[in-house]
């Protein structure tokens, strides 16, 4: 009975020796294997090793792009906000200046219509009146001033308050911009000469103690001078009737 027990405990000595003879030859084969591929694994991990370095080296610098490039775009919106609002400020004084000058010009509109009606028109030239026969007029105690007269003194008078309407809107507010064309209208011109064409007229009309006048430098044209003669005829006419 003992004996049986010990052969079947030699037996299963005998195996579990055997097994772990296996196990071992096998760790032993794998390990050798492992010497033979060391060198390729090391070589592995040293180039796993390099490409991580790589990469957080391609992190930094990525990083600090990132963040050169975001204070370079920071400074482009702000130059591109403070030229907006450049923009925005040149805009509205160019609005400013656009609806000045409109008003301007407007007002400059006014003056110059103003000042067109109140130009006086050229009084159109008369003909001379046909020749009449003299008429001895009754006897008066004071001579009647004939129609051409009175008609021609007060068209003088009309030119003269003209003239001095026109001389008082010289005076104009600052806005008005000053220029010799504007100062020198047309109108004011055309009134200057029509004064001093019926200038002649009236100094002639002053002079009615002299019975011969020499005829005014202003009277240019035939129909002026021919109606000058015609208003120093009529002026005789009542001084001759009288004498007689």
């Amino acid at each position: 009975m003992l004996g049986v027990l010990a052969l079947l405990l030699d037996m299963l000595i005998a195996a579990l020796l055997g097994t772990t003879i296996f196990y071992a030859m096998r760790l032993y084969s794998s390990l050798s294997s492992f010497r033979e591929h060391r060198d390729d694994f090391e070589r592995v991990v040293s180039k796993l090793v390099t490409s991580i370095e790589q990469a957080e080296q391609s992190i930094k610098k990525l990083r600090e792009t990132g963040n050169e490039e975001a204070g370079n775009l920071e400074d482009m919106i702000r130059h591109a906000r403070e030229t907006v609002d450049e923009l925005r400020m040149v805009n509205e004084a160019s609005g400013n200046m656009a609806n000045r000058l409109e008003d301007l010009a407007e007002k400059n509109r006014k003056i110059a219509e103003n000042m067109d009606s109140r130009a006086p028109y050229k009084a159109p030239r008369t003909a001379a009146p046909p020749p009449r026969q003299k008429q001895e007029p009754p006897a008066k105690s004071a001579r009647p001033e004939p129609a051409e007269r009175q008609d021609a003194k007060q068209e003088a008078v009309k030119i003269k308050a003209t003239n001095e309407n026109t001389e008082e809107e010289a005076s104009f507010p600052s806005f008005f911009i000053q220029d010799r064309e504007v100062q020198e209208s047309p109108a004011k011109k055309a009134v200057k000469k029509e004064e001093e064409r019926h200038k002649g007229f009236e100094d002639a009309f002053e002079e009615e103690d002299e019975e011969e006048s020499p005829i005014p430098p202003s009277l240019q044209s035939q129909a002026e001078r021919e109606l000058f003669f015609a208003l120093q005829k009529n002026k005789r006419k009542p001084v001759s009737g009288g004498r007689s």
